[in-house]
């Protein structure tokens, strides 16, 4: 029973550390819509929890979300928005829609990382 449970113990921890290791989204991202508008995100991650700032569209707002595996998603609300951001992350790059519950735009955009990886939490 004891070696059960160390086994079960051992693949439980080997799992939460590798099985959804994921990507670090942290440093400042450079994102251009199918529109040209530009915006900046400023983003820390922590486990799968980010924070940041987005700035662009005519505001600078707190934003908060996740990054599971390759997947961020963050919301953003302020200004009188409520905005939604899903993007697929690849090293550097990211690209993936925006959506704005106010108006019900959906926008596609990619995204560059510029600055290093932030070391900070907002």
């Amino acid at each position: 029973m004891r070696a059960a449970l160390t086994v079960t113990g051992l693949a439980l921890a080997a799992c939460m550390l590798g099985c959804e290791a994921g990507t670090d989204v942290s440093g400042t991202w450079k994102l251009r819509d199918t529109h040209g508008y530009q915006a900046t995100l400023t983003m820390s991650q922590i486990g799968t929890t980010v924070t940041g700032r987005l700035e662009g569209y005519g505001y600078s707002v707190p934003l908060s979300g996740t990054c599971i595996g390759n997947t961020l998603r963050i919301g953003v609300q302020g200004e009188g928005h409520d905005i939604r951001l899903t993007a697929t992350v690849s090293g550097d790059s990211m690209q993936g829609t925006v959506s704005d519950a106010a108006t019900g735009r959906v926008t596609s955009f990619t995204g560059t990382r510029t600055g290093g990886k932030a070391s900070y939490l907002y």
